[in-house]
Parts: structure tokens; sequence; C-alpha cells
């Protein structure tokens, strides 16, 4: 039977694995000025049976969308018993990168701990800290990752 820290620290490894491809895809759109469609507005002009419909689409740049996202969210700082100064700041899309960088090193040291409570609890943080500001997610991305 796998250990309970060793399942975490799996997870996170998944997640620093994926996050960077994320990442790098998204850094591309950056380059290359993508946009995503924001919104759709239908009017609808006549009436049955002589009518016409029009569509308009609001787009936002990849790069303006980035440069306005920010997050109030306050990250729960696991405790730093390795010394490690780990910023938990995470307020703008380069703290996202940076975490990501980051979380992965410290997080392996608490399997030294064999599964105590206060080491799986560390280790659940850090998977929660890679998955609770949904930056790709909510802001649209995988829109403009399909265009």
């Amino acid at each position: 039977m796998d250990r309970k820290d060793t399942v975490l620290l799996q997870k996170i490894q998944a997640l620093a694995t994926t996050n960077p491809e994320i990442i790098e895809e998204f850094e591309e759109m950056l380059t290359a000025q993508a946009e995503f469609v924001a919104s759709y507005s239908y009017h609808v002009q006549g009436s049955w049976p002589k009518f016409s419909l029009s569509e308009k689409t609001q787009k936002i740049s990849v790069k303006d969308c980035c440069a306005a996202w920010s997050t109030t969210e306050k990250l729960v700082p696991v405790p730093d018993i390795f010394n490690d100064k780990l910023d938990y700041t995470c307020a703008q899309y380069k703290d996202i990168v940076r975490l990501n960088k980051e979380i992965l090193p410290v997080a392996r040291k608490f399997t030294y701990f064999d599964c105590s409570a206060s080491a799986l609890g560390a280790l659940e943080q850090f998977r929660e800290l890679q998955t609770s500001t949904d930056f790709f997610g909510s802001a649209g991305f995988d829109d403009a990752r399909r265009s």
C-alpha cells in the first residue's frame, strides 16, 4: 500500500509537471498576441418570419487579461521549518509562475517525516496551493488555446 505522503507528493509532482506546460502555452499566446472571446451579444431585428440576427463578439488580448488579472485570495503559508523562505504572495501572474517552480523542492522535504500528521498536512497544503489560484481556467484561456 502506498504511503499517504508518497501519494500526495506524486500529485504535487504531476501538477509541477503539467503546470509548466500550461505556462509555456500561455507564454506562447502572449508572444503571439493571441485573443480570446470574452463575450457574445446577439441582436434580433424584425419578427418572424422575416428577421435578421447579428452577432457581435468582444475579444480581449491574452496580454491585457494577464496584466489586469489579480487576486485578493490569501494563500496560507506552510510552516517554514526548512528555512526555505518560500514567498506565498500570489497577487499576479508572475507569482503563479514563481510559486509553481518553488513548491516542489520544498514539498519533497516533508516526505522525510514518514507520514506524520503535520507532514501530511503540509503536503496537502502544497497541493492545494498549486490548484487554488485558478488563473488559467477562470480567465478563459481554454478558449484562447483552442483558437
